[in-house]
């Protein structure tokens, strides 16, 4: 299954076998984690240039921890920023 943004774009969406995916695709959790770290990463490097930042590299790093039983939530979320630059 593939989903699709309003932008046009499409990203394969899957689940494990042991809910009867067939492992072929990010999990809607993994995408939140994405989007999140996505989401702030731009706010950040927006901010980096308007502050006149010699930014050469940005990376962000999203480390999450779940529940092992239902309702899986996340118990721990970090966001790494690597900021390289002059």
């Amino acid at each position: 299954m593939d989903a699709q943004s309003f932008t046009g774009f499409t990203v394969p969406m899957g689940a494990e076998t042991l809910v009867g995916g067939d492992e072929d695709g990010f999990r809607p959790i993994e995408l939140f984690l994405v989007g999140l770290g996505g989401c702030t990463a731009m706010d950040a490097i927006s901010i980096l240039r308007k502050k006149q930042q010699d930014v050469t590299a940005f990376e962000v790093k999203v480390h999450a921890e779940r529940k092992t039983e239902h309702p899986k939530v996340f118990t721990d979320i970090t966001l790494e920023y690597i900021v390289t630059g002059h």
